[in-house]
Order: structure tokens, then sequence, then C-alpha cells
């Protein structure tokens, strides 16, 4: 069969005039400039398509002050502005296009999307027109309509330009109660008592001058004399500087670590950054002051990507999970659990159910055995390696060190162990000193997965010869 050609449409030429469209939320009739006026006239139109203002206010009745104004935004678009040309015919009330010609390119579009807010007019009496002269003659008012009831609306009803959407939720701060009265029982709601504040963390840079003195927050007399707040004053008092991890194993109770996160602001701030950051600093001392704090810097340490699934493996080994990687990970010396069961008594009870062997717990923060974690924080004075403890308590100001060339090759180097300043990276030691100590533990990390191997091979050397010697027999 055979098919009739299509006719081809008629092209148009489209001029590089670009125009920018207002969607006006009303009705222009015979009068754009009154419509324009509502805008705030041309010059208010032409910053907002120029990038001068960022909306454009809408009044719909721009001589009263009191009208409250919707906002226009500026977005992009991608239409065209025609003009089209029609007849119409009076008897069938029907048109007829006569002429389409295509007038520019519309780049922009202003919307009005945000919501049109309650509108109040004003009374076209004398009291009317002197509310709009009201900071000027307030004192005429209040002689002239001392007898009348005057109403100021306020000049914005809703705080919001767009609307939310609202799920009629009780309030958060309201509990509800049920209560036997002698008409039966009855459901109220009891707005909850406000919690106590708790005390804010000083928490300061580096490069900060002073160190806190106090805590931030002012601390009752009462709670001063907490058995357990003297008992972390006088553990500070033995060792200035703490991890977080370190504080809960001395601690006889592991219920208590959620009593540490609200008494530890009170006696130790902490930096953000530094040779000493994440850990708690007694109120008043400044470790930058003297090298003798240089043992407590934390020290960063990675253990190499090829030994990450024997870490994994070891992490199971010693029962760690997702709900005591608090009390074993690296984790917990950044922060404290944010898991919530039921309500916040229960934290305690929860602590206890996941309760770890006090050894596994020390082992979070102490280097004297295998990892848990491919990336750990120490302190240099909880690496039990005599080799590290020489160079962190600097017995010999300088030591020979391998280091290894590209080409493979070693080559001895002698490093200064101390620094002369202490600065943001390095602290009281200087960084050749720290690597160095990085390669000690390395090397230990090595030793002891040695140790895992050859005991594994002996453990099924054993398993073959019970089993030959049960056939024999």
């Amino acid at each position: 069969m055979e098919q009739t050609p299509h006719e081809l449409a008629e092209v148009y030429q489209i001029p590089d005039v670009r125009y920018t469209a207002i969607l006006f939320p009303g009705i222009v009739k015979n009068d754009p400039q009154k419509a324009l006026s509502m805008l705030n006239g041309e010059k208010s139109v032409a910053g907002m398509v120029y990038g001068g203002t960022k909306s454009l206010p809408l009044k719909f009745r721009p001589k009263d002050k009191l009208s409250h104004a919707t906002f226009g935004d500026i977005k992009s678009s991608s239409g065209l502005l025609l003009r089209i040309r029609r007849k119409r015919d009076r008897t069938n009330k029907t048109f007829e296009v006569k002429k389409i010609e295509a007038i520019g390119k519309v780049v922009n579009e202003i919307r009005f999307e945000g919501m049109c807010d309650f509108q109040q007019l004003q009374p076209s009496n004398p009291q009317g027109e002197a509310l709009g002269k009201i900071k000027e003659e307030a004192p005429k008012i209040q002689d002239e309509f001392s007898n009348e009831r005057i109403n100021l609306p306020p000049l914005i009803f809703c705080r919001y330009d767009s609307p939310q959407e609202y799920y009629f939720r009780a309030n958060p701060a309201s509990t509800k109660i049920t209560e036997e009265t002698e008409e039966g029982t009855v459901i109220k709601r009891k707005l909850k008592r406000p919690t106590p504040q708790q005390v804010r963390a000083s928490i300061i840079n580096f490069n900060a001058e002073i160190v806190p003195t106090s805590a931030m927050d002012e601390v009752p007399e009462e709670v001063h004399q907490e058995e357990f707040v003297k008992k972390l004053k006088s553990m500070f008092e033995q060792r200035p500087i703490w991890s977080r991890m370190a504080i809960q194993h001395h601690l006889q109770s592991k219920s208590d670590a959620y009593l540490l996160k609200t008494r530890l602001p009170i006696v130790a701030y902490f930096f953000n950054n530094g040779p000493w950051r994440l850990l708690w600093i007694r109120h008043g001392l400044d470790p930058r002051s003297n090298s003798s704090f240089g043992p407590y810097q934390m020290l960063h340490f990675r253990v190499q990507q090829e030994y990450k699934d024997i870490i994994k493996e070891k992490r199971k080994q010693r029962g760690f999970s997702t709900a005591s990687e608090d009390f074993g990970g690296a984790n917990a010396l950044r922060r404290q659990p944010k898991r919530r069961i039921g309500h916040i008594n229960d934290l305690s009870s929860t602590i206890e159910e996941n309760d770890l062997d006090e050894n596994d717990a020390k082992h979070a923060f102490t280097f004297d055995s295998l990892p848990t974690q491919t990336q750990t924080f120490y302190q240099l004075c909880d690496i039990n390696m005599q080799s590290v403890k020489d160079i962190v308590d600097c017995v010999k100001d300088e030591i020979e060190v391998q280091i290894q060339d590209k080409s493979g090759r070693l080559h001895s180097r002698v490093i200064s162990v101390k620094s002369d300043t202490c600065t943001e990276k390095s602290g009281w030691y200087t960084k050749e000193a720290l690597e160095q100590v990085r390669l000690y533990m390395k090397n230990q990390v090595d030793s002891w997965l040695q140790d895992i191997d050859s005991y594994q091979e002996v453990n099924e050397d054993e398993t073959e010869e019970t089993q030959l010697g049960g056939d024999h027999h």
C-alpha cells in the first residue's frame, strides 16, 4: 500500500531576544501598569532580573503600608514567546488562527510559590488613615481617638514563606498519665520536668594562648562534693592527661560510663587538634608549657593493609562486636555510644550485659597485644615496649636508626629525639622520632602475627597426631 507523504511543517525564525516571564498571581486585565505597581515598579523588577535582589515582593494593596507581601523567586526556563493573531467567529463562537510569530526566548521565570499570607483590610475612616502615619503622629492619634479602640495588626502573620507539613503531633515536652477518678479512667497530659543543663565541655584550639581553668558553666557545690567527681579529681592529680577509655578502665563500675560523660567537663578540658587531641587534660594545666607532658601525647597507628583480615578474625576471637566496640575499639576514644534502648537508665544494664574481660578492655588503649582495629590511637606512655620507652623518656638526645631507600637498601642515620619547641604536628618530639616509634610498633605486630601462625601450626600437628593415634587403636 502506497503511503501518502506528509507535508513539512512551516519553519519559523526565532529572534535572539531574551525575555523574563513573570507568573503573576492574579488576572491582569487592560491595566499592566497597575500590576507593575504591585511589584514596586520597573526598578524592582529590573533588580530581580539582573541579579541585584534575591526576591521580588508583591503587594496586593501597594498603597497600604500594613499589606503583607508575598515573594517571588527567579528560576531558569526554556520557553518561547509567541504572538498569535486570530479571528473570532461570533456566530459559532470559535476562533481561527491567522498568524503565528515567534517574538523571542523566555530564559527566566519569576514564580510566586510562597504562601499569600493573611490580609487585613483597614477601615476607610480617619482612624485607618491615621494608622498609616502612626510613627509620625502617635500623640495626635492618642488625643483624637482616645475613646476608640485602635487595632494594630502585626506586620507579618506567618514565620514561614513556604508551606510546611503539620502532622498534629503531641507536645514532645509532655507525657500521658492515667488517673482513676470517680467518673472512670481519665487520660491526661503532664509536662515533663526540665532536665538540668549538662555542663559543656571546654574545647580549645592548639594555638589558643590560654587554657581553661574551670568548667564553662556554673556547677553546683553539691556536684563537686559527689564521690564520683572527687575520684575523677584524684585520678587527674595522679595523672594529668587521660583518654576516655583509660578512665573507663579504672572505674569500679562500668555503669558509671554514662555518668562520666556529664562529669568529665567539670574537671578537665581537651584540644580539638594537635598532639593531645581528644585527650582530657586537667583544668589549668598547659601541656605545651613543659616537655615533661610529652609522654602523654596521642599517636595514630595504622596496621598494614595485608593484615586487615587477620585483625578482623582476632576481633571475633576476643568477642568484640558492634555492641561492644565502645569498650574495645579505637572509636571509643572519640565518642560515646549513640545507641539508646528504652530510656536512659537502660544504658547501664546494656553495658553490664556486654561486659568484657578487664584485660580485653585494657587492650583498647594499651599497646601490649595485637590491636583489634586497623587504625588505633595510643598515648605514648601506654605503649609497653622498651625501645619505645627509651625514645619517649628521651634517654638519649640522639639515636641511630636504619632508613630504607627506594632501592631497598638500609642506611644508618642519626636523628634527634626531642624537639626544642612544641609543634602542632609532633608535639615535644621530632617527626623522625615518632616515625621510628611507629616502625618499632609495626615490627612488634609482625612478631605477634608470626607467633600466632606458629601456634596454629603446632595445634594442627597435634590434631593430626591425635587422629592418627585414634585410627591405630
